[in-house]
């Protein structure tokens, strides 16, 4: 376990230190220099990767490291070239955000959205925001860590084999360029592929020192336990101001959505959706603060500019899917601002919406005709429409019981997000939370050119509702916040009026304060007694059903004993492995370093003769052509294992019911899995 904790601690400091000094050397204040730090660090080291790609320099993470450090220094001296060497200016700009004063830059310019009304003295403030980033980061670790016997356990689900593989083919070529590096996983039949590769080229740089497995599992956790509830925060303090008391609240309710939607419970092995996700939060802050500067005529900042490309690049390099909600928040940003007359000229907030409606009405329609469409009917399930949106608008949970566990905390979420858009005259919010469930419905039914627009996401109703997975903890916090307060508010009236009667004003006073502090802890319990007792089990449950053996739809892979035996088995160097990937042949090139034949579960891995052998492979003792590709492909040891995926399960029935009485001598055992030398090729 203390290698585990240190790994995640090892690479959430790896993520978020060196964009988080960057960020302060750029004049941020703190909290969104570590919301930014992660994206900021991983927007630089994308395009160090494309670079060492070009220049056909391997990447590890020496040269990751250097390359980085360099294109930061050169961004930093590029932007800050005429203050860098003047003192007075460093010293103040370190007395502005050791004492947090307002600055007048991009960064530190009040939110036009925000009040400092609800702000907690900073001796409350900062306590309580350090217990809720803990406590928030414990629910997401520690069941999990008590469900798992080996940390390293790989999730046994079709994603993950394709992306651990990924992760050790990018290791092993040294190659993490945008296009083209995932090709030895995609197959043979395939070059030059556009795959986002942001996950694999992050953990591919830890590979010498530990399993492929364990960094992704490390990476995930240093991500939702650290990076996600960064975001939370930024976009609380963005919607109620700086030290206001709902943002510790909204970090301490982070993990809501992580788990009840189960929005990272289906996504946790999708690693590209995950890497989106998270970085969606601190993009949808870049977003909105530039929108505000656009309104005010003060977005021509080369810091500004630089920041917002490195976040957007980060987030489009996680997947490009990210491009759909950016263009969604932009459009709704025009049509708040126009309806609100933030605008200096009204007209053009309302040529900006409909002209940004008629871009994405165009840009629907080329991609109908040019057959897009087929995408979003790709992720296609029997949920209904009412469950899929009540799910995306957190009113409801799907896969878990009770439905209405969050539907407590969706009311208080749903007035935070009225009294938001109504107090601060910003519908952004609102609208936001809005056209995702409109884009979830979409999936379900056939809303036009919205359908269209669902194939950016394959169709799949929970990869667009996580779109909206910083609502919930940050309204849900912004409304049992304002509660209170208009609760103290209507309490301090009534002691007010009390004390000019008759009865003693000690008394009152007393019983008053107790009925506020009665009112708080009654109004905490209400909104979260459905929702704490299954929080740990349904975190527990997601462990489960992606890691425990057993717990899938499918049979698993690999057992827990099989796994620890592939990590010891020794080939040789020119070894290729034929075998069943779902019965856990795909596993061993990510596990042992050993190259095989189907790397992952996808079609995309198989040419035609690599989809012939899937399918004919058992008939090796009686059809010549059988070892005819067994000699092209190079192939030298099968994978033999009964107790996986049957073979109607997937796509590889030749791997199974092979005669290996003769013409196969046994090599090595994993568990009940046997790897055998082909023999019964020679001959022919």
């Amino acid at each position: 376990m203390v290698s585990f904790l240190i790994a995640v601690v090892a690479l959430a400091v790896f993520l978020v230190l060196p964009g988080t000094l960057l960020m302060l050397a750029l004049g941020l204040r703190p909290l969104p220099a570590a919301a930014l730090g992660a994206p900021a660090t991983v927007g630089i080291l994308a395009v160090a990767a494309q670079i060492l790609s070009c220049l056909h320099v391997p990447w590890n993470l020496a040269t990751a490291v250097v390359s980085g450090l360099l294109l930061g220094i050169i961004l930093l001296l590029g932007l800050r070239w005429r203050h860098i060497f003047r003192r007075e200016v460093l010293a103040s700009l370190y007395s502005k955000v050791r004492n947090g004063e307002q600055g007048q830059t991009w960064f530190h310019r009040p939110e036009s959205s925000a009040s400092n009304q609800s702000a907690a003295p900073r001796w409350i403030f900062l306590p309580s925001m350090l217990g809720a980033f803990l406590m928030a980061g414990f629910f997401q670790l520690w069941p999990f860590l008590s469900q798992l016997g080996d940390y390293s356990a790989p999730a046994q689900l079709f994603d993950s084999m394709f992306h651990y593989s990924g992760i050790r083919y990018i290791a092993d070529t040294g190659d993490a360029g945008w296009i083209g590096s995932l090709d030895g996983v995609y197959g043979s039949n395939f070059h030059h592929v556009y795959y986002p590769n942001q996950w694999h080229l992050l953990a591919a740089l830890f590979v010498p020192w530990a399993s492929v497995t364990l960094i992704a599992n490390a990476l995930f956790f240093a991500l939702v336990a650290v990076c996600f509830p960064l975001g939370v925060a930024l976009l609380a303090e963005y919607a109620w101001g700086r030290h206001s008391g709902a943002i510790p609240l909204a970090v301490l309710l982070s993990p809501a959505t992580l788990v009840f939607p189960y929005y990272i419970g289906l996504l946790q092995n999708l690693y590209p959706y995950v890497l989106a996700t998270i970085w969606w939060l601190p993009l949808a802050w870049v977003v909105l603060k530039s929108g505000d500067a656009f309104v005010q005529n003060t977005w021509r900042q080369p810091g500004k500019i630089a920041v917002s490309c490195l976040v957007f690049l980060a987030a489009l390099q996680a997947h490009p899917s990210i491009f759909g909600f950016v263009s969604m928040l932009v459009f709704l940003s025009c049509f708040s601002f126009a309806v609100t007359g933030r605008f200096n000229r009204k007209w053009l907030g309302w040529a900006l919406t409909f002209g940004l409606l008629l871009v994405g009405l165009a840009a629907a329609t080329v991609l109908s005709r040019h057959g897009f469409l087929r995408k979003a009917h790709l992720s296609d399930d029997d949920t209904s429409w009412y469950r899929a949106v009540g799910s995306a608008l957190h009113i409801s949970q799907l896969y878990a019981s009770p439905w209405w566990a969050l539907t407590p905390l969706f009311l208080v979420m749903f007035l935070g997000l009225l009294v938001h858009a109504i107090t601060k005259g910003d519908w952004r919010f609102l609208g936001w939370w809005l056209a995702v469930g409109v884009l979830v419905l979409a999936t379900k039914l056939n809303l036009g050119l919205l359908k269209v627009i669902t194939g950016l996401w394959y169709g799949a109703h929970d990869r667009i509702a996580s779109g909206a997975v910083a609502i919930l903890p940050v309204f849900a916090a912004g409304g049992i916040l304002w509660i209170i307060q208009a609760a103290g508010g209507a309490f301090s009236r009534i002691r007010q009026r009390a004390e000019d009667s008759f009865r003693p004003t000690q008394v009152l006073t007393t019983n008053y304060d107790r009925g506020v502090s009665l009112g708080v802890v009654l109004l905490l319990v209400i909104t979260t007694a459905t929702y704490i007792p299954y929080a740990w089990q349904n975190r527990r449950d997601l462990a489960m059903i992606s890691y425990i053996p057993g717990k899938q739809f499918h049979a698993p892979w690999v057992s827990e004993a099989e796994f620890a035996a592939q990590g010891k088995l020794h080939l040789g160097k020119r070894s290729l492995v034929i075998g069943d990937p779902s019965s856990g042949a795909g596993l061993l090139y990510a596990r042992a370093n050993i190259p095989v034949v189907y790397p992952s579960l996808a079609d995309t891995a198989r040419g035609p003769q690599e989809e012939w052998l899937a399918n004919h492979f058992n008939e090796i003792h009686t059809n010549p052509e059988v070892c005819q590709l067994v000699r092209e492909l190079g192939v030298t040891h099968f994978y033999d294992d009964a107790t996986g995926a049957a073979a109607h399960d997937f796509q590889f029935p030749g791997f199974h019911d092979v005669d290996v009485s003769r013409g196969f001598t046994e090599v090595a055992r994993a568990d009940q899995a046997r790897v055998y030398r082909i023999e019964a090729c020679r001959n022919h």
